[in-house]
């Protein structure tokens, strides 16, 4: 006969040990203490075997009934509850430690990152984090072993990657408390610890010889290659982020192009009929579309026409 909660409540210890019985296995056991523990006794592979769900009141009846459900539905698939129960508890513990919750963390959002931006993350971490505290405990990591970690980066001259691990860290923390596997983010006091990288020229100058050497340059450049992009850098001489909106999304109408200079008379914003107006003459930088006319490139068409980065290369890759 099924239990009603006000006898699990109102059940009183005795001298000795005795069972209440919910049925289908599923009974609590009150010690002559007066603690009251939920037993599942079952059959697996022919011996009778126990599993403990917790203590009442923590535990209540209905969530021993949820257990004892559970538990069935994996003997149904022939597997033993007190097994899969040991297996969880190693899982548990694993995430414990700081690799594992931040893999974790990195399946739980890769879905939403571009491929390459993902793998980049996750490279980042396995070369600069995992070695220093993948193996630490998540809850024994405080803010000076994480700088630590990052002074190393710092050291080979990578300035811009310092920021993107303390940012990855902080994030693998805040998946960590929100699954109540740590407590605190020991990351938030870094900022003002952490190198930042001098200043540059945004608009940096090119030698002429370096122009000319550079590979994927014009000396180099085949017709097949010579496209609206490419032409686009040779008429700037810039890197990548330089080739911003406000050029890309220019007119002809706007200046006058003469071989390599472009002069800008005015850049101001128009209405909407003079956009249009402007953008019948033409942008310096089409897109490749069969619009007419053709309107800019976008960001990733213009970033993506550069080549690899070589030693030679004016723009070296970021470490």
């Amino acid at each position: 006969m099924a239990l009603k909660e006000l006898e699990v409540k109102y059940a009183t210890k005795r001298q000795r040990p005795y069972k209440l019985s919910d049925g289908e296995g599923l009974h609590l056991l009150v010690r002559p203490s007066g603690s009251k523990l939920w037993r599942l006794k079952y059959r697996f592979d022919g011996k009778a075997k126990p599993l403990s769900f917790g203590k009442y009141p923590v535990v209540t009846l209905a969530i021993a009934r949820e257990k004892r459900n559970e538990a069935k539905a994996l003997l149904d698939q022939g597997k033993d509850p007190a097994e899969a129960k040991k297996q969880r508890k190693k899982q548990r513990a694993s995430l414990k430690l700081f690799e594992p919750i931040a893999r974790a963390w990195h399946a739980n959002r890769v879905e939403g990152l571009d491929p390459a931006h993902a793998k980049r993350v996750l490279n980042r971490m396995e070369r600069d984090v995992f070695p220093a505290i993948g193996t630490r405990a998540i809850i024994e990591i405080d803010a000076p072993e994480i700088l630590e970690m990052i002074r190393a980066v710092e050291a080979r001259g990578a300035l811009d990657v310092n920021r993107r691990l303390k940012q990855g860290v902080s994030q693998v923390f805040r998946y960590a408390i929100a699954n109540g596997w740590a407590k605190v983010d020991p990351t938030l006091g870094l900022n003002d610890a952490l190198k930042r990288s001098p200043a540059s020229d945004i608009w940096p100058a090119l030698r002429s010889r370096s122009f000319r050497t550079w590979p994927g340059q014009s000396s180099t450049m085949t017709a097949r290659t010579r496209n609206a992009a490419a032409r686009s850098r040779e008429m700037l001489c810039c890197s990548p982020s330089h080739l911003g909106p406000h050029l890309r999304n220019a007119f002809r109408s706007q200046g006058r192009i003469r071989g390599p200079l472009w002069t800008i008379a005015v850049v101001a914003p128009v209405g909407r009929a003079h956009e249009d107006a402007a953008r019948a003459s033409r942008t310096p930088f089409p897109s490749g579309r069969s619009d007419h006319p053709a309107p800019p490139q976008g960001d990733k068409t213009a970033n993506s026409s550069f080549p690899a980065p070589s030693p030679e290369s004016p723009f070296p890759k970021t470490p």
